[in-house]
């Protein structure tokens, strides 16, 4: 039905526009054709603009092929005119050996440039971050409060869609912008509001996570999550996450910052380390019973359960804590 409509609509400014020419070319006379090549009605013409000529209909036309006859569809539309109206236009226009052949119908298409909800999302993101810029890596994911249909434009046109009024509120990601697409022959408006959310890489946990267990390499990849979730400021890198262990249990596909981590437990209370004695030329290793918990580079007291006698020492690695220098009266035997 809408073809149908399309097509009754296109032969009736056809054929107004036909009389309109018929008109102008008596006036234009002696137009040039090429008598050496028989036009040949096409079945089928593409134009991109508000008019059609002898030279978008007919094939060998000569310079005779610059005169329009019929006014185009809409745009981006399609429309047909009967071969009869064609023929009898162009030769009113000085084709006279003008010929539809078998042709009962010609199709005519006006060409067009079509942008998606997608297109103009792009371009919203784009002008709000020129207006507020983002740090990098981060980028504007843009929804609309209702749908968008594809919007046509001229195919030539050298800003064929652009933004005139922009407001954006990055504190509730809202905006309200005025988008003007050309026509060729005029513009359209279009307003449009919605949320622009600046979205932030940030690492993820890919697996759950308990607390105080060591967060691997493998359990960390960097997607994007929304500010809001994340917090102002810059957030860790996963060089700050991996290796860390969970401060509290973490879930697969949750973001994670440094308030979430923490330096891993290297020794347990009550758990038997090794200790290590270690002054200038001498390096001697002996198994004690740890008296603290603590993570690398913690201080922590340590005893033997021989003598019973308490030394302190740092954390220098899993199950392992060494003192520097001073005496220690503990039994110690030689490292091998």
């Amino acid at each position: 039905m809408k073809r149908q409509i399309l097509a009754r609509s296109f032969a009736q400014r056809a054929a107004a526009l036909a009389l309109a020419v018929a008109s102008l070319v008596s006036a234009a006379g002696a137009a040039s054709i090429d008598l050496d090549r028989k036009p040949t009605l096409r079945p089928a013409v593409t134009v991109n603009s508000d008019v059609v000529t002898i030279g978008d209909f007919f094939e060998g036309a000569g310079t005779i092929g610059e005169t329009p006859i019929f006014r185009s569809p809409d745009l981006g539309q399609t429309g047909t005119v009967s071969a009869a109206k064609v023929i009898a236009a162009a030769k009113a226009a000085g084709l006279y050996d003008a010929d539809a052949g078998s042709l009962v119908d010609v199709v005519v298409t006006h060409e067009a440039r079509e942008f998606a909800q997608d297109d103009v999302a792009r371009l919203i993101g784009d002008a709000a971050a020129r207006q507020f810029p983002l740090p990098d890596g981060s980028e504007l994911v843009v929804t609309f409060d209702q749908p968008i249909t594809p919007q046509k434009t001229d195919p030539h046109s050298s800003q064929p869609m652009r933004v005139a009024s922009l407001s954006y509120w990055p504190a509730t990601g809202r905006f309200d912008a005025l988008i003007i697409f050309d026509l060729g022959n005029g513009v359209e408006r279009l307003r449009v509001r919605g949320s622009a959310t600046e979205m932030v890489p940030t690492p993820t946990i890919t697996r759950d996570v308990a607390r105080g267990d060591v967060i691997s390499a493998d359990a960390v990849v960097m997607t994007k999550q929304p500010r809001r979730i994340v917090g102002v400021g810059r957030p860790a890198d996963p060089g700050q996450i991996i290796g860390q262990a969970a401060r509290r249990p973490l879930h697969n596909g949750q973001y994670v910052g440094l308030a979430d981590v923490m330096p891993p437990v290297l020794v347990t209370r009550g758990d038997t380390i090794t200790l290590v004695y270690e002054v200038p030329g001498l390096v001697l290793t002996t198994r004690a019973q740890a008296m603290d918990s603590g993570t690398r580079g913690e201080t922590v007291g340590v005893m033997n359960p021989q003598s019973k006698r308490i030394v302190h020492g740092t954390v220098v690695g899993a199950g392992k804590v060494q003192v520097s220098g001073g005496v220690l009266t503990a039994s110690v035997e030689p490292q091998p």
